[in-house]
């Protein structure tokens, strides 16, 4: 895999270098910058990508350092690769881009923004599951005072929250957002959307479900990605994508008790799944892998203005 990887870089590095060539005849410009006079799109995407490796080293060696200090303290890693990572998306909008940023500040709009991701993102899941509850696949009160415990909760909660922050960062961040400045919104919707989906596929190949389960999670969460992207696209910044994300995962797994991704996330809350069937409930990799979520999230693609604007809270914290 190493190798294939190497490989496609040089490739993609090769390419770049023509492409720049070629748009540097036609527009002007230099071969490593635009006509406006900033490094050009992909040459940024490539030092980026370096970066975020080098940056995976200091994780490594910082964790290390850490952990000789403070052993067991595994939540160190994530934090720090974040933290990391977002210096870097942010290093890269101020002095390469010289516009954009992750629009991670606390504001009044940014709250009330994901206030309204986290109500979109669980009526859409609750809308996903309706089948199953109506079919009597599901039953949601099983073992619901374990699932609710407070110190257990909470604990989830921090871990889901840094999680949906991470995954919208690393694949909704930078390039995309650089990608939508310089291309056509379907390309960085379609790519970013590709590798969301992609990095996902083992979870659900490791349940051992039938093909038709699998296919149908990727499909899934290829639409899942498209939905929050687009709310990037839409607001500016990653808030309110942030907390749909992270209300989808957080309601399935320690509310609902049902399976994430097809990850043991869920499965420890305790299983509430009742014989059904396996396209309706998606078996054991969870509703992300049902045919209800295709047709819910791809209705929920076609009518994105609408739900948004369904979902909109009238401004009411912003007056506060």
């Amino acid at each position: 895999m190493s190798v294939v990887l190497v490989v496609f870089f040089i490739l993609y590095l090769l390419s770049s270098f023509c492409f720049n060539a070629y748009t540097s005849k036609k527009h002007g410009g230099t071969l490593l910058r635009c006509e406006s006079g900033i490094l050009r799109t992909n040459l940024r995407i490539i030092l980026y990508l370096i970066a975020l490796i080098l940056g995976s080293f200091v994780v490594v060696s910082g964790l290390d350092v850490v952990q000789g200090y403070i052993p067991g303290s595994a939540s160190v890693g994530p934090i720090l690769a974040m933290l990391i990572l977002i210096f870097i998306s942010e290093f890269f909008f101020t002095f390469f881009d010289k516009k954009g940023t992750l629009g991670l500040s606390v504001t009044k709009k940014r709250l009330q923004e994901g206030l309204e991701g986290f109500n979109y993102g669980a009526a859409i899941f609750i809308a996903c599951l309706l089948p199953s509850l109506l079919t009597g696949s599901i039953d949601p009160f099983t073992n619901i005072s374990g699932r609710l415990n407070p110190s257990l909760l909470g604990e989830m909660f921090g871990i889901l929250v840094i999680a949906a922050l991470f995954e919208e960062i690393l694949f909704r961040g930078y390039i995309f957002r650089t990608l939508t400045y310089t291309c056509p919104a379907w390309i960085p919707l379609t790519l970013s959307s590709f590798v969301f989906s992609y990095v996902h596929w083992d979870q659900a190949v490791l349940t051992g479900e039938a093909d038709i389960l699998q296919w149908l999670f990727r499909v899934n969460v290829f639409l899942a990605g498209w939905i929050m992207a687009k709310l990037i696209i839409k607001t500016g910044n990653l808030w309110y994508a942030w907390w749909w994300h992270f209300s989808w995962n957080f309601i399935q797994g320690p509310i609902l008790g049902i399976s994430v991704s097809g990850t043991d996330i869920g499965r420890e809350f305790g299983a509430i799944y009742k014989e059904g069937n396996d396209l309706i409930t998606g078996g054991s990799i969870g509703i992300e892998a049902s045919l209800p979520a295709t047709i819910i999230l791809y209705i929920a693609i076609l009518k994105e203005k609408e739900i948004t604007r369904f979902f909109k809270l009238k401004n009411t914290l912003s007056k506060k």
